[in-house]
């Protein structure tokens, strides 16, 4: 069997979306790596309000009270921003997780139609991805 590839995760915005990426990537540790061959691993965790009732313990997860330290983190391969601000902090996470050639993923559609040339373009230069 080949080596089973390891990819570092940051999530930032942990509402009803970000919880659920946690509890699915928990959920579904052993199928992910069977079907791809590859391992998401949290790194660290980030969100407004630390003592908020979720669906999954966050005591099991590294956790950043500033999300700013999720991007500066050189383990980190990939960022996933659910946080929904158009600029302010998202943009801000965004593009510093890019500007350190670590791979995006955000559900913030309203920040991508307004900034995405700018982002893309960011994400070109560094060959990273913004999805």
């Amino acid at each position: 069997m080949n080596k089973i590839k390891i990819l570092n995760v940051c999530i930032a915005g942990l509402g009803t979306v970000g919880s659920n990426v946690i509890d699915s990537l928990n959920k579904n540790h052993q199928l992910i790596i069977q079907k791809i061959n590859t391992e998401f691993r949290i790194l660290a965790i980030s969100a407004k309000n630390k003592s908020k009732k979720r669906i999954f313990d966050t005591r099991k997860f590294k956790w950043q009270d500033n999300p700013i330290d999720l991007v500066k983190n050189n383990k980190c391969d990939i960022f996933i921003e659910l946080i929904g601000d158009e600029k302010g902090l998202s943009f801000d996470l965004v593009k510093k997780a890019l500007e350190n050639k670590i791979h995006v993923i955000t559900a913030n559609k309203a920040m991508l139609s307004k900034h995405g040339n700018e982002l893309f373009n960011i994400a070109e230069k560094n060959n990273v991805l913004l999805l």
